[in-house]
């Protein structure tokens, strides 16, 4: 579970990239609702319902980010039902911040999807076989349930494939689970602070396991400016972040971590904040989506 100081954190974070003055003021963790959407689903073979499929594997991307508070499928079934929403998706903004504000949603997700499960025979050294391959393609909208306006987008491509269709179709799945799971992690980077320092080269941090951290997370050390007064509203806002050096995690407990600089520590203080890098795609990845483009 996602400690109450680091969803503090999060929803910080995730505010200020929303574009929000974020203000010294307590916060609420933010709450998502992923919702069934709307596409097209071609297979000989496999029969299933795309829809709560693909509804499914975005809500587990979205719990293994460790990033929202998820509402149930229960209870997203039981508004569905109740207030006789369409279970196919939703179709635009409208709908989903009606149906977020009977979840008790901050946000909605909600998009199309398109998938292909397609046959082709191959020459093999010795002998001929079939592969299958499932191409998938996901674009996803958060609507920000209070203002009715869409906050982030996002395209998830996918390309399994496997000896039968049914294993093409489960390798998708398992897939886009990784890419949106990396894709979320760079929208929403965690930040947390410095707690201690331990020697020249590391130093305490207040952030462990139970946020999703793990040997060689990498993050960047930074430190907040003055704080400014707004000259309107006279709120107190963060000053701007002022780059120190890198960071990798060397071990995680449950709710700390200790990390080595890619500096001295003298250069660091108690206080100093971190926060998750940008997680790149591996090579094999990458080139599989410069062959499947």
């Amino acid at each position: 579970m996602m400690t109450l100081s680091r969803c503090f954190l999060c929803c910080l974070t995730f505010l200020t990239m929303l574009g929000v003055n974020v203000v010294h003021a307590e916060t609420e963790v933010s709450s998502i609702a992923v919702f069934p959407m709307k596409g097209r689903f071609e297979s000989a073979v496999v029969k299933d319902d795309a829809s709560e499929t693909i509804m499914n594997v975005l809500t587990d991307a979205f719990i293994k980010s460790r990033r929202f508070h998820i509402i149930e499928r229960e209870q997203i079934n039981k508004i569905i039902t109740e207030q006789k929403f369409q279970s196919s998706g939703i179709v635009d903004e409208n709908t989903a911040v009606a149906f977020g504000k009977f979840a008790g949603a901050n946000h909605i997700v909600f998009g199309t999807y398109d998938i292909s499960i397609k046959k082709k025979l191959v020459n093999r050294v010795l002998y001929k076989t079939n592969i299958f391959t499932t191409k998938c393609e996901i674009n996803i909208r958060i609507v920000d349930v209070k203002t009715g306006k869409i906050k982030e987008t996002a395209k998830v491509r996918v390309k399994a494939v496997g000896d039968d269709e049914f294993k093409s179709y489960e390798k998708m799945k398992e897939e886009i689970v990784v890419k949106l799971d990396r894709e979320i992690a760079n929208k929403y980077p965690l930040v947390a602070y410095i707690v201690k320092i331990l020697n020249d080269k590391e130093v305490l941090a207040d952030i462990g396991r139970a946020d999703g951290i793990g040997e060689n997370t990498e993050f960047s050390v930074f430190e907040y400016g003055e704080d400014i007064v707004h000259p309107v509203t006279k709120k107190v806002m963060k000053g701007e972040k002022i780059y120190i050096m890198d960071a990798k995690v060397k071990s995680a407990a449950k709710d700390s971590s200790i990390l080595i600089l890619n500096g001295e520590s003298k250069a660091v203080k108690t206080g100093f904040a971190i926060e998750t890098k940008p997680v790149q795609a591996g090579i094999v990845e990458s080139l599989t989506d410069w062959y499947n483009d």
